[in-house]
Formats: C-alpha cells, structure tokens, sequence
C-alpha cells in the first residue's frame, strides 16, 4: 500500500515537473511512449500473471513441462506482438518512426 502512494506522489511530481519544463507537445509524445510501452508490457505478462503459482503445487511430474510450456507460450505472445506492432509502426504517428 505504502509503494502504490509513493508512485503515485512521484508520478504526480514528474508529469508536473515535466508539464512546466517540456511542451505540451513534448509531454504528450512522452506520456504516448510510455502508455504504449505499459501496453506491450501488459500483453506480454499475459500467461505470467499468477498462472505459474496457481498450477506449479498441483503439477506434480509434469511441473518441467508446465513451466516450460507457459514460458515458450509467452515468447509467442511477445514475438507476436512485436511483430504487430513493427508491421503497424507507421500507424502509431511520427514520432515512432523517426531514427534518431
């Protein structure tokens, strides 16, 4: 409880910091990076989540298996959302498509 009001306050601190140093343009290019970075991230916690935990102790001799096969199935759900959202790039703005 205590570590979801810190973030919160420094969360808060940030974007108020960065609001009255950056330009609105700049804060929305940034909040944009990052909401889809948290979007990727939630995808590919997909099979991760407490899936591990709630099958593992019931498993028994196919525990390996188990673990091996959420593993490999959680790759795939990352390679494919990789692969999505490469091939859709230039759809996500200019921003994402630039090299810097």
């Amino acid at each position: 409880m205590i570590n979801t009001g810190i973030s919160a306050v420094l969360g808060l601190g940030f974007w108020l910091a960065a609001a009255h140093h950056y330009s609105a343009s700049a804060v929305g290019q940034g909040s944009a990076a990052i909401a889809a970075m948290k979007f990727l991230a939630g995808i590919t916690a997909v099979t991760l989540t407490g899936m591990p935990a709630r099958f593992i102790p019931v498993a028994g001799k196919h525990t390996g298996r188990l673990i091996f096969r959420t593993y490999a199935g959680s790759s795939a759900v990352v390679g494919a959302a990789a692969v999505v959202f490469l091939l859709t790039l230039n759809l996500w703005g200019p921003s994402y498509c630039t090299i810097r």
